[in-house]
This record gives structure tokens, C-alpha cells and sequence, in this order.
């Protein structure tokens, strides 16, 4: 979408550029059961973990999940309070088929072809300059988060092996 906004016209259809406006505004999200650990925790029984390693490594994996609940949190509201504003005043909602259901089809958008007289502004890009930091945001948590599932498992595997 930022490249096709920096051509004079768009080389995709008018159908595939409300299309990606969609994906705009959906969100990649990660969720972590916590019964476990908090019952362990709430219990007094995480000092059952003799490994020193093991317990810092199942905290540290908690308290970077509570970080990627705050980021997405905190995310989810810029898209709230700037992607989904800018759709209602600049884009035929319409047009912009996300969430969709089938059983309750909307029906065919009114001004469609209206992407084509923002894309080409500032602030057109600008949301989506906004999507694709929170994106990588995300994603370097995300890839933090896998690190630390990994280093976690392997630490799990050899305590369950002595």
C-alpha cells in the first residue's frame, strides 16, 4: 500500500487496494495460558523448581507475556483511535471489507473508487507508516517471545531427563 500511494496511480485494482486497507486493521496477537504458573506461584509451590535456571527462565517467559499484552493493548488503541477514524471520514466503509460475516453481507460500497482520492496523501501514508511500526513492533516481540519458548523447552527437557 505505501508503494502503491507514492504512484501517480495505482498499478492494482480499485478492489484490491480497499481490500489491503482491510488488512490494515487487523491485528496479529499472541496469548499465553497462565492457570498453571499462577497456580503454582499462588500455591507457594513454584519453589518445587529446585533448578534456579528453570524458574528464571518460566518468569522471565511471564513477564515478557505481560509486555506483549500491554504492546498489543496499547497498539489496538492507535488503530482504534487513528486507523479506524481515518476509514469513517476518508474510505466508503463499505469498501473496506474486513470482519465480514456471511451471514450478515453488507451491502455493495456507495463510493467504492473513493481510495483512489486519498492514496496518494500524506496521511494515506502516514497510517500506514503507523500499521507497519506497529507491525514490526510486534513482530521483534514476537521473536523474543519464540527465543525464550525455545531456551525454555530445552531447559524443561534436560530437568525432566536428570
Amino acid at each position: 500500500m505505501l508503494e502503491q500511494s507514492a504512484l501517480e496511480k495505482p498499478t492494482i485494482s480499485v478492489d484490491s487496494l480497499n481490500k489491503n486497507c482491510a488488512t490494515l486493521s487487523s491485528m496479529p496477537a499472541y496469548f499465553s495460558t497462565d492457570r498453571t504458573y499462577n497456580n503454582l506461584i499462588g500455591s507457594g509451590d513454584f519453589k518445587l523448581i529446585t533448578s534456579s535456571d528453570l524458574k528464571l527462565a518460566i518468569a522471565d517467559y511471564y513477564k515478557n507475556v505481560d509486555l506483549i499484552k500491554l504492546v498489543q493493548s496499547t497498539h489496538e488503541m492507535d488503530l482504534v483511535n487513528a486507523f479506524q477514524p481515518y476509514i469513517m471520514e476518508f474510505l466508503d466503509y463499505q469498501a473496506v471489507p474486513w470482519m465480514r460475516v456471511d451471514d450478515y453481507p453488507l451491502p455493495p460500497p456507495v463510493e467504492g473508487n473513493r481510495i483512489l482520492t486519498v492514496i496518494n496523501d500524506q496521511n494515506f501514508r502516514n497510517i500506514i507508516t503507523l500499521k507497519m511500526h506497529i507491525l514490526a513492533d510486534l513482530l521483534d516481540l514476537n521473536r523474543s517471545i519464540k527465543q525464550i519458548n525455545e531456551k525454555l523447552v530445552e531447559l524443561l527437557q534436560e530437568h525432566t531427563n536428570e
